[in-house]
């Protein structure tokens, strides 16, 4: 299940990206939204850029706190460690292709990168940029994820090769968007936004156990009414709510993907009774944590693993 591609990259901190080849900082996939659960991928952020490409429908992608609406065609690229995450629009299935990579694979030259690389990644003003049809870059950014997805697809000997040069090309032509970087200017961090991904990370690591909303306060240093107010500016939830959709998040990868009871489910992601789990799962996803099983089960056995 693809499902648990999702699962393992928040497990880890938000940081842990399952690299196609180990060792070989690239991802390449064309997913659907309906493989998520409630079509919504769950926020989370790496040390890796992201391009979002819309091969098909219309979805809304998240960034920051920032609702973008793409359409067919449309391109999304995310900065390095910005929040993020996917969801549908009007209940509409979309396919997309996503290419992850770590800036490290543009260069292994320390002048080149530290001229064109880090000051892109350090720049406060680049969360996130958008290419539309029509444009004048389109056409350089197209041809990169026509030519990536190909080389995934039919996955030839050194394609990762083939994949890595596509992208410098691609970053020497980006640089010539963005305005020249001012050497005197220094990077600005977001404190919402770091405090955001320490309580994140927190929730991460500590979801199994009794937590408060003080203890999530307490991860990142910031008062309790400080940590509500940026999780409804980041994740359009209280942090207490989004520590229940984490759980549950968890609690779908076990029963699809373990011979736990769903009691044992329940108490290993933090749950006390396993009637309050189960009245929460169904909430969320409109089925018993059981009925969820059955159906996870029944298509694993109609799509058996080669």
């Amino acid at each position: 299940m693809d499902q648990k591609i999702e699962v393992e990259i928040l497990k880890y901190r938000s940081e842990a990206i399952p690299y196609d080849t180990p060792g070989i900082p690239l991802y390449i996939r064309t997913r659907n939204l309906s493989e998520y659960m409630n079509m919504r991928s769950f926020p989370h952020w790496h040390d890796e850029i992201e391009l979002m490409y819309l091969v098909k429908g219309r979805m809304q992608f998240h960034v920051n706190g920032k609702t973008l609406l793409l359409n067919t065609g449309d391109c999304a690229m995310v900065n390095i460690r910005q929040m993020h995450h996917s969801s549908s629009y009007h209940r509409e299935d979309c396919t997309f292709f996503c290419l992850i990579f770590h800036p490290g694979l543009l260069t292994g030259n320390a002048s080149l990168y530290e001229r064109f690389v880090l000051p892109v990644l350090q720049d406060p003003g680049f969360e996130f940029y958008c290419f539309h049809p029509g444009e004048a870059f389109y056409g350089t950014v197209s041809r990169l994820l026509e030519h990536v997805m190909a080389c995934r697809q039919q996955a030839c000997h050194a394609y990762e090769m083939q994949v890595i040069g596509e992208m410098h090309l691609f970053w020497a032509e980006f640089l010539r968007l963005l305005p020249p970087p001012d050497p005197k200017a220094k990077p600005q961090a977001n404190p919402d936004l770091k405090a955001q991904r320490e309580m994140l990370s927190f929730i991460h690591q500590h979801y199994a156990e009794k937590l408060t909303l003080g203890d999530i306060a307490a991860s990142a240093n910031v008062c309790r009414s400080r940590c509500c107010a940026i999780f409804k500016e980041y994740m359009s939830a209280s942090p207490i709510d989004f520590l229940n959709q984490y759980r549950l998040e968890i609690s779908c990868e076990l029963l699809g993907n373990s011979s736990l009871s769903i009691t044992e489910i329940a108490v290993s992601c933090g749950f006390v009774h396993n009637s309050y789990f189960s009245q929460m799962f169904r909430r969320l996803y409109g089925r018993t944590p059981k009925e969820y099983r059955e159906k996870a089960r029944k298509s694993a056995a109609s799509h058996p693993k080669d």
